[in-house]
């Protein structure tokens, strides 16, 4: 028999079991289930779509591993052989083995594409922080000097600034860039100015927080998922349009191993040697058809989320 203590006449009291917390309710998985839920699952296109580029970017940053033959390497007895064992892509008019100019010629092509959307992105950032932060004449000329750029084509803008400058890759590559600026811009200043009638950024202002803290603390992390799409996506854009400027002789040039510059050495010959055209164009497709899919599946999977 148990004995219980007296109570004095007072009726005892039995105090209920603390209800778990919602910091401990359902144990250390509940963290872990909460952390899934912000981060889904991928898709099968975003996981297709980042295999291709994480084999594209190992081709490009370790081309002899794929293909350890020398690019530039010229062999005029094995010139215009068409696809086999030996040469899977065939060769070129000089006896150029056209898989390893392909394999090599990745990490050019993607570094222009890479460059040039870090300089429209850097750009827009720059413009659309000015116009979305600023006081109202800031914002109206800003605006209107956006709409201005924005008026010409992309690529005739790259034209004109290679005409004034020159060709090259460096030139290509900042034409490229100033480009696709305008319209970036127009993105972000559109994210910042939602950002900045967000009630925890006017809260923040009331508690006396700096503008700088503002910024970096609570307006940068929520254009970044932005930043990010425009990112995957522009790489894509940036790509084809360094290989057109490379088509037309105005961006990297023979016997560069670079897509653009393969298909202008090729075009002589489409008509009887497709394969030398054929190659370097399927891979600038499968890297902009890869890099324009992962920046639209993250940006339904951001809007659904």
């Amino acid at each position: 028999m148990t004995l219980l203590p007296p109570t004095d006449g007072l009726t005892a009291t039995t105090t209920p079991a603390a209800s778990p917390t919602p910091a401990t309710r359902g144990g250390p998985g509940t963290a872990a289930r909460g952390r899934r839920r912000w981060m889904p699952r991928p898709t099968v296109t975003m996981a297709a779509s980042a295999t291709v580029l994480a084999v594209l970017a190992i081709a490009a940053l370790f081309p002899g591993l794929v293909a350890p033959g020398d690019p530039l390497a010229i062999d005029p007895s094995a010139s215009f052989q068409a696809p086999s064992l030996a040469h899977p892509f065939g060769t070129d008019e000089s006896g150029r083995d056209i898989l390893t100019r392909v394999v090599h010629g990745a990490g050019p092509s993607l570094l222009i594409g890479v460059s040039a959307t870090a300089i429209g992105v850097g750009l827009a950032l720059v413009f659309g922080l000015l116009a979305g932060l600023g006081p109202r004449w800031l914002d109206f000329g800003t605006t209107r000097l956006l709409e201005v750029l924005f008026a010409f084509p992309g690529l005739l803008f790259a034209l004109l600034f290679i005409v004034v400058y020159g060709p090259g890759i460096v030139t290509s590559t900042i034409a490229v860039g100033l480009s696709t600026a305008p319209g970036y811009a127009r993105i972000i200043r559109s994210q910042v100015l939602v950002a900045r009638r967000s009630p925890y950024l006017e809260a923040a202002t009331v508690l006396g927080r700096g503008r700088a803290w503002r910024i970096t603390r609570h307006l940068l992390p929520n254009v970044a998922a932005t930043l990010f799409v425009l990112v995957t996506l522009g790489i894509g854009q940036s790509i084809v349009w360094a290989s057109s400027l490379s088509y037309l002789g105005l961006g990297a040039a023979p016997p560069t191993a670079e897509w653009g510059a393969m298909l202008s050495a090729g075009r002589t010959y489409i008509t009887s040697f497709w394969w030398m055209t054929f190659f370097p164009g399927l891979f600038i497709v499968i890297s902009a058809v890869a890099t324009t899919l992962l920046g639209r599946s993250i940006q339904a999977r951001s809007r659904r989320s």
